[in-house]
């Protein structure tokens, strides 16, 4: 367990975003994965997770968020439901083709979260507390990725500030955005954004205590 904590903390101080767009296998997105890069994999995904497709699924379903009942028939424009885990169980959305990419023998605590934005949003800055984070989306977002060599730099600072220390990087549907253990990220856009996480079994809890 204290290897795999140290490992955790561990980032690659000079790498930068490694995009596949051709020969995406189990096996060489694990090579690449050795690199503590963040990586897009691009036009992989190939679920939809629109209103409509969800629709299609069950019509009648109730999205629970922050202790209300919303109807999915009867969402607003304007509507925004961040990190809806129960959302992704209930519908059953597709996230072992992600997991089978990315996760190992030792991988537990998968979970997988859906945002709903009806309108364009711009995240806080986030980290990945996590050994696995990857993001989808059946629209187009915006992420602003960084090192976590830059933590000092960009602590408290809006995101205005922060261009030059980021990785910008523009997901697209059916792409597949990963992130390494202790990056900081945040993103813009609107649409439905899907996010899997894991752990394994050597710092499942260290990552649920400290997230």
């Amino acid at each position: 367990s204290i290897f795999e904590i140290r490992n955790i903390h561990i980032y690659n101080l000079n790498t930068s975003l490694i995009v596949k767009e051709e020969h995406i296998t189990r096996d060489n997105v694990h090579r690449e994965l050795e690199s503590l890069s963040p990586i897009l994999l691009k036009n992989i995904y190939k679920y939809e997770i629109t209103i409509a497709t969800m629709l299609a699924r069950n019509n009648g379903y109730m999205i629970q968020d922050q202790g209300k009942f919303i109807s999915l028939l009867e969402l607003s424009e304007t509507y925004q439901i961040y990190e809806n885990e129960k959302i992704v169980s209930d519908l059953k959305i597709d996230v072992d083709s992600i997991f089978t990419l990315l996760d190992n023998k030792i991988t537990t605590n998968r979970r997988s979260y859906l945002s709903l934005y009806g309108k364009p949003v711009q995240s806080i800055m986030l980290k990945n507390s996590h050994n696995l984070c990857a993001f989808t989306s059946s629209s187009t977002f915006t992420f602003h990725l960084f090192n976590p060599k830059h933590y000092s730099d960009i602590a408290g600072k809006e995101l205005s500030q922060l261009h030059k220390w980021a990785i910008k990087v523009v997901l697209n549907k059916g792409d597949v955005l990963y992130l390494p253990s202790e990056w900081n990220y945040c993103y813009e856009g609107s649409g439905n954004l899907l996010k899997c996480s894991a752990d394994t079994y050597f710092s499942v809890f260290y990552n649920l205590v400290r997230e």
